[in-house]
């Protein structure tokens, strides 16, 4: 009897213990996640006064600036972006860095080898386009070229491989083909009608790159988007003018 009173006694000394490191855990986590918090702040607000920043118009029309004395590379960046959308429309492919910024006042695309230093200016715009998939068509549907992706409104202003605005829902849109080669993406090509005509030259990408988010295709509740065809390049394929330099090698 007394046996089992003292194994009950030193059960409970031992679990006392255990209690005691665990409630010891979570107070290190929860001082740990507190700090997390406040480095998250910092990203998002200016140091000592300093608000040297961009704005940055993320791909929902959210509009936030970017300072540039916290926020100092490329992976600081994409932590920011991934706390702010997270749980978002395009969240897993803003992680997967599936989108383009381009400043607003050139339309230059904001290139993601440059150093970050080099890559943003002080109070410049910058806009955030997701890019999301799309299916080609077959080549008599030459509508769809000038349609917007979300209202189907036909764009009488269009431009073949420039940036449209959805006269009617006011959606930005771009149409792009992404080569399915090795180096793909590195090459996209604008999509044309001539293109769209050679449908023997053309075929869907079977080998699509990381392509199986549930929301690729959705583009309800974006207004700036980048849509993405893949189609097998051949000697025979005709170009678009803006990308015959680009290409030329490739024949």
């Amino acid at each position: 009897m007394r046996s089992r009173l003292g194994y009950i006694a030193q059960l409970g000394i031992e679990l006392k213990s255990a209690t005691t490191q665990v409630i010891s855990i979570l107070f290190t986590l929860a001082g740990e996640l507190s700090s997390i918090r406040a480095a998250l702040s910092q990203l998002e607000r200016p140091l000592n006064g300093e608000h040297e920043h961009f704005l940055l118009e993320d791909p929902t029309g959210r509009l936030f600036p970017v300072y540039l004395r916290t926020v100092t590379s490329w992976e600081g960046f994409e932590f920011l972006l991934a706390d702010r959308l997270k749980g978002k429309k395009g969240a897993r492919r803003i992680l997967r860095k599936r989108y383009v910024l381009k400043e607003r006042a050139t339309h230059r695309k904001v290139d993601r080898s440059k150093d970050w230093d080099a890559a943003f200016l002080p109070y410049q715009r910058v806009d955030m386009s997701l890019l999301c998939r799309e299916h080609l068509p077959a080549p008599s549907e030459t509508a769809w070229l000038s349609s917007c992706p979300r209202c189907f409104t036909v764009n009488s202003s269009y431009s073949s491989g420039g940036e449209s605005q959805c006269q009617n829902c006011n959606m930005h849109y771009q149409r792009v083909l992404e080569l399915d080669e090795e180096d793909k993406n590195e090459s996209a090509i604008a999509v044309s009608g001539e293109e769209l005509g050679n449908k023997s030259d053309s075929t869907t990408g079977s080998n699509s790159p990381d392509l199986d988010d549930s929301d690729e295709e959705d583009v309800n509740g974006l207004v700036r988007v980048v849509l993405v065809n893949l189609k097998t390049f051949t000697p025979r394929m005709r170009i678009s003018r803006g990308s015959e330099k680009k290409f030329k090698n490739i024949e």
